[in-house]
């Protein structure tokens, strides 16, 4: 094997996992943080472990998420231990991002900036450095040596110790959301984080699609919009597969000259992707609805979404936007955001997780909005219509 670099942008870290963990003999792990949506990607792999692998998670900033140590610990063929500080107890410093691989003949070593987390994974980019190399080279028992200590250093997660770590991680995502809420207000108030134009042509433009979307078709989808909050907002504790249809059925529904329709969501909600929400655990969806729509959990959504098939970003914003039309607009990574980083001359991709490259999207849109006086309802028309162009 040839040297490789992995920055998730063309090879993952996550497809390195899938190729080498299921043929590997054992395999030892060294990582600052692991997270619930880290644990979901890597679920069907962990399943196909042959052999025993050692972890060490760090606790560092509450960033682990202790829900995620326990499901680990559980998992057959895989011990886990966590790293403290006598000195700071869980707030502590240890950092490594390293994975050690052995299979029949030698070993690959994998060192640089993933951690345990989607982001890390496959979402964010990152630098790793991945080589093979025989079992006897140098900088393998390095490796191994550094593993060995630190595992000596490292606990077991009792059931004190994860909830000492649950507090700190709770703390984190306390103070996480105080500083979104922060940085939400700044950029409501500087116009100079705006690092994109926004013509004057560019204003009539979307004037225009505002006024051919025309009044009839937006009271039609204000009128169904208002059903589908009220089916969410009445079946909050007893969501049901019946009330999901209706749910569907009502948030999907648009106006054209034939009259009312569905697709106003195009895949989101429709077709194949319809048949596999209406498949999905009905737990699972009453959980994200709860979590998105009613405790604007936005920081949760990789693990609230990572085990339903027919659930992604835009499901996840259609239920914002339902939770306050004036503050939220739908978004698909693809699209919508085409046609909004086409209407403020943006031309890189939004990075990140949900949360971060929704919050990008949707202070540009509600500029937008603010800007061209358009009804809520007429938004992703806008950007679907700009999302056309080249």
């Amino acid at each position: 094997m040839v040297p490789f670099f992995v920055d998730n942008r063309g090879k993952t870290l996550i497809s390195v996992f899938d190729k080498l963990l299921p043929e590997s003999e054992k395999c030892l792990v060294a990582v600052a943080y692991l997270t619930s949506d880290g644990l979901t990607a890597l679920g069907k792999v962990l399943g196909r472990v042959r052999n025993n692998v050692r972890m060490i998670i760090g606790t560092g900033f509450g960033l682990s998420d202790p829900k995620a140590i326990k499901k680990l610990r559980r998992m057959p063929k895989i011990t886990c231990k966590i790293m403290v500080s006598e000195s700071k107890g869980l707030d502590s410093s240890f950092h490594p991002k390293l994975y050690i691989f052995y299979l029949k003949n030698n070993v690959v070593l994998s060192v640089g900036s993933s951690n345990l987390t989607h982001g890390g994974l496959e979402r964010n980019e990152e630098a790793n450095i991945v080589l093979q190399l025989p079992q006897e080279a140098p900088l393998v028992k390095q490796a191994e040596k550094s593993f060995e200590s630190w595992w000596a250093k490292a606990l077991i997660p009792s059931d004190e110790l994860l909830r000492k770590l649950q507090q700190a991680h709770r703390k984190r995502q306390e103070w996480e959301r105080k500083v979104t809420r922060e940085e939400e207000k700044l950029l409501s108030e500087s116009e100079e984080t705006i690092p994109v134009k926004f013509g004057e042509n560019m204003k009539k433009e979307i004037k225009q699609i505002c006024k051919d979307v025309g009044p009839k078709r937006i009271q039609i989808r204000r009128r169904s919009e208002n059903e589908a909050i009220k089916i969410l907002r009445k079946s909050r504790n007893n969501f049901n597969k019946n009330l999901l249809e209706k749910f569907l059925e009502k948030a999907d529904t648009d106006y054209s000259e034939r009259g009312s329709s569905q697709g106003r969501f195009v895949s989101t909600i429709l077709g194949r992707n319809k048949n596999l929400i209406l498949g999905d655990s009905i737990k699972k969806i009453q959980l994200l609805i709860r979590e998105i729509f009613f405790e604007e959990r936005i920081d949760k959504v990789e693990e609230l979404v990572g085990d339903l098939k027919g659930i992604k970003y835009g499901f996840v914003s259609l239920l914002l936007y339902l939770k306050d039309r004036n503050r939220f607009n739908f978004y698909t990574p693809h699209k919508i955001e085409q046609g909004l980083r086409n209407i403020r001359k943006i031309k890189d991709k939004f990075r990140g997780n949900f949360q971060k490259r929704y919050e990008q999207f949707n202070h540009l849109a509600n500029k937008i909005k603010s800007d061209c006086n358009c009804e809520p309802q007429a938004m992703d028309i806008i950007f679907a219509v700009k999302g056309e162009e080249k």
